[in-house]
Formats: C-alpha cells, structure tokens, sequence
C-alpha cells in the first residue's frame, strides 16, 4: 500500500535504514519486557516493531524522538523541533487497542496534547485532545494517518 507525499516531506523515522535509532522504551511496571526492533515486513519493507509483554504492558510505553532519558541531554538538537510543518502521517499495524500521543507546542509556546487511540469516539473538549481513528483500525492490517 503506497502512502501519498506529503508536501515539503521530512522522514523522522520509517525503518528502512535498518535502525532502531531515536526510540526509546519507558518501562514504569515491573515484569514487563519491551523491545524495539528493525524488522522485515514483505508489505512495507524495513519497519520499526515495537512489542510489549509481561504483567501491566499498559503503563509501558515507547517514545521517539525524546530527549528527557539523558540519551539526548540537547532538546534543540531534537529534528523534532520542526515549526515549518503542522502534518503528521504515519503507518501501524496493531491487532489490539493502541495510543499514539503527540506533545505539541504552538506559536504562541503553548502546550497541547493529542491522543490518537483504536476508539470510534472524540473527545475534543478535554485536555489532552482525544481522537479515535476507529475500532477496525486494531484489525492486524496497515493503516496510515495523516493528521
């Protein structure tokens, strides 16, 4: 499945050079193991896999692009700090219920959250934002959101 280019396109991360760089794993419960791995998928090609196990895998968690696990003392140095560009696209695969969380700063330096979760339901009025990109969405298949 092609993804569409995005205009002035920037590639953070996308697993086609084989790397697992710029991940991190925040590991909060005890008894749970995580791993972040560079795989081989026949219809994406390299892809960043990422894979939780144990008692409570859902207070553990994976970040990319974070500077606050000492790996990146810098936050300027981050090419996350983008202001050029307000779209984000990515491409998962889950079988189970999932969240991507997004940390935005705006023009005027304030803060915002934005949780992307498997739910059919929004929750615009709460802080974080809450967007679901729909139950099916957890179906063990490819997607891509462009926000």
């Amino acid at each position: 499945m092609a993804t569409t280019a995005l205009p002035n396109e920037v590639v953070y991360s996308d697993g086609a050079d084989g790397t697992t760089t710029g991940w991190f794993k925040r590991i909060v419960q005890p008894l749970t193991t995580s791993t972040i791995s560079n795989e081989y998928d026949p219809q994406r090609g390299g892809v960043i896999q990422l894979t939780r196990t144990g008692a409570s895998v859902l207070d553990n968690f994976f970040l990319v692009g974070d500077y606050s696990l000492g790996q990146r003392p810098e936050p300027n140095a981050l090419p996350w700090k983008d202001g050029q560009r307000a779209i984000a696209q990515w491409s998962f695969r889950s079988s189970i219920d999932y969240t991507f969380i997004w940390h935005l700063t705006d023009t005027v330096g304030a803060k915002h959250t934005l949780t992307y979760t498997s739910s059919d339901l929004d929750n615009l009025a709460a802080e974080p934002v809450e967007h679901g990109l729909g139950a099916w969405t957890a179906d063990g298949a490819w997607h891509t959101a462009t926000r």
